[in-house]
This record gives structure tokens, sequence and C-alpha cells, in this order.
């Protein structure tokens, strides 16, 4: 069982979310069966590019106050399971999440073949979460590909197997990537 990591440096952590999905999906449709984690405020989230409304996720979850199994949700386009961040009222309560989160991984690797998590915008943070992924993929453009190699450096030293940097180009006039390469 494998775990994936996408996040992005600076404003383009939609990105991130929308690699997180298509590889989610590409992965159930060769017949594994996968879980995507959100870790991501609602703008940058999977809940919002899935058009999903707000409901339990990780932080109820954390909170006691709702079981795994209201916490997941099926994507409507494929038999992909999906757990969103939910609503996370302050820095304690993402610590807290993010403490949890190699005891939910364990219990989540009995069940699926493959773990997806977006983590979005890289921040310091983070660098815990992605220390439990096999593969981080860390998404940058041009003007942040230094910043982006010494922040895969440091993501590989807190001890993800393999670190991926992508860098996207963008077309300015829809601010969506035309090209990503790795």
């Amino acid at each position: 069982m494998k775990v994936f990591a996408y996040c992005s440096l600076g404003s383009h952590a939609p990105n991130a979310a929308m690699a997180a999905i298509a590889s989610a999906r590409a992965l159930v449709a060769k017949g594994k069966k996968v879980m995507l984690l959100d870790l991501t405020s609602r703008s940058a989230s999977v809940e919002a590019l899935l058009g999903l409304g707000v409901g339990p996720g990780l932080s109820d979850l954390v909170a006691g106050k709702a079981d795994f199994t209201k916490s997941v949700t099926r994507d409507q386009r494929s038999k992909m399971h999906f757990v969103r961040l939910g609503a996370v009222s302050g820095a304690a309560q993402e610590e807290a999440i993010i403490a949890r989160l190699p005891a939910i991984l364990t219990a989540l690797r009995m069940v699926y073949d493959m773990i997806v998590i977006n983590v979005g915008e890289a921040r310091p943070a983070v660098v815990q979460v992605l220390a439990n992924a096999d593969t981080t993929v860390l998404l940058a453009t041009a003007p942040r590909l230094a910043e982006a190699a010494v922040a895969a450096k440091a993501i590989a030293e807190a001890g993800s197997t393999k670190t991926l940097l992508m860098l996207l180009d963008f077309n300015s006039a829809n601010d969506m990537p035309i090209k990503a390469t790795a």
C-alpha cells in the first residue's frame, strides 16, 4: 500500500487538489481501492472541486464528533472514497489532526490499496504529514523553482521516500496550467 501526497508552493494550491483527484481516479480506474484525504481549506480543497457541500471530516473525527463511516464520501464519478478536512477552528486543531494522521493512515492502510493526500499549499505544519508519504509531489512555478528545490530536500529529509518536483507553466489568460514537467 502506498501513500502519495500532493502540495504546491505559492498561490496555486488548487492545482495540487486537481492533481490529487486525477491521480486517485486514475488509480481507481486501474482497479485499486483508493482513499483521498483532503487537508486543505475550502478554497483550495478537493471538496470544492468535487462540488460537495459541507460535511463531517477529519476535524470531526479527531474531535470525536463523528465516526469514520460518517466522514467518508464516495466520489460521484468513480469508486474513490474521500474524506474532507472539515471545519478547523485554529492552529491547535490543525496540529491535533496532523498528530493523529499517522494513526489514521495506519488504519486506512488495512482497507485501501492507495492513499492520496491533498496537502494544498506547502507550509511548515505539513512537513510531518509529508514524512508519512511514500511519495510527495511538489508543484511549483518557474519563479519558485529554487525555493521548491529546497522544500523538496527538506521533505525528503523529513522521511518521504521519494520527492518529485513538478514545474508548472501557466497561461496568463486564465491562470490554468498549460504544461507540467517532472
